[in-house]
């Protein structure tokens, strides 16, 4: 493993870590940074070596601001004692969750799904993989 790969795996050991701290002492915004985070390292993982190109890390960066800022206002809406505002049916707070968080996942996905043949598995590391692992026929 190269020394990028083990900083984000040693990464992704001590956010794992403060998570479950989080989770157990009842933080759960604190809960909710650390496990955005460690999506985005995640995230990071996959993309592997290819994570050195440019628009990859700062997609990577971005997402996690914008769900920090969106778990931020999550929690400054979530205020019980207020009056109950409604924001296309839902409570602000949920609004947030469902209007804003849920579509912002899609953009990994479809990132992942556009760039993959360019980042992931090139052609030349396709050739190879299927090389290596792919079916051997014995009739060829």
């Amino acid at each position: 493993m190269n020394n990028s790969g083990s900083i984000l795996v040693k990464a992704i050991l001590v956010l794992a870590i403060a998570a479950i701290l989080f989770a157990l002492t009842n933080s759960w915004l604190l809960f909710g940074v650390t496990a955005w985070s460690l999506m985005m390292l995640g995230l990071a993982v996959g993309f592997g070596a290819q994570l050195s190109q440019k628009p990859i890390p700062i997609l990577i960066v971005g997402l996690l601001v914008v769900y920090i800022v969106l778990l931020t206002a999550i929690a400054l809406l979530d205020n019980p004692r207020q009056p109950l505002t409604l924001i296309l049916g839902f409570p602000a707070a949920t609004a947030v969750l469902v209007y804003g968080i849920w579509p912002v996942a899609t953009v990994i996905g479809l990132v992942y799904a556009l760039t993959f043949d360019r980042t992931v598995l090139p052609p030349d590391r396709l050739d190879e993989f299927i090389r290596r692992f792919g079916r051997k026929d014995p009739q060829a």
